[in-house]
């Protein structure tokens, strides 16, 4: 049965999307506030990123493209060519990263297995900024820190 107040529940799960993060405290807290569990709160995450949703975590296949035209071929982490690149996701899925140009980049294989679901400024983190500030700011505070 549906909770009687799950709309007012997804707008504000849209949101917590929407501005970037929705951490596990963040979760608990909407969860609490809406009287539901927090299994709740991962189905709507996934009803609202599903691929094709309005904001989605799934690259479609022209949004890839236009990530490697932009890229011109070249890693944006280790900056090598390689004849096959991954549209790779700055702020992870994992961390609920959109798929909006601004949040993926051209990698390598390699790269993208090193990186895992942690967060690394690419090469073109200017021209991304330049795109939408926020998202910047955002990913520096959640840069790891470590050597490539």
């Amino acid at each position: 049965m549906a909770h009687s107040n799950i709309n007012e529940r997804r707008i504000e799960v849209s949101r917590a999307l929407e501005n970037g993060s929705l951490c596990g405290k963040l979760r608990q807290e909407i969860a609490k506030k809406f009287e539901c569990s927090v299994g709740a709160i991962y189905y709507d995450v996934l009803e609202l990123t599903r691929a094709g949703g309005e904001v989605s975590i799934y690259p479609s296949a022209a949004v890839r493209a236009q990530i490697h035209e932009r890229d011109r071929g070249f890693c944006q982490y280790c900056g090598t060519s390689a004849a096959v690149l991954i549209a790779e996701h700055v702020i992870p899925m994992s961390m609920f990263g959109h798929a909006r140009p601004y949040n993926l980049v051209s990698a390598c294989d390699s790269c993208n297995r090193r990186k895992g679901s942690r967060v690394w400024v690419p090469r073109n983190f200017d021209l991304l900024y330049a795109e939408n500030p926020e998202w910047g700011e955002k990913i520096l505070s959640l840069q790891v820190r470590d050597l490539r």
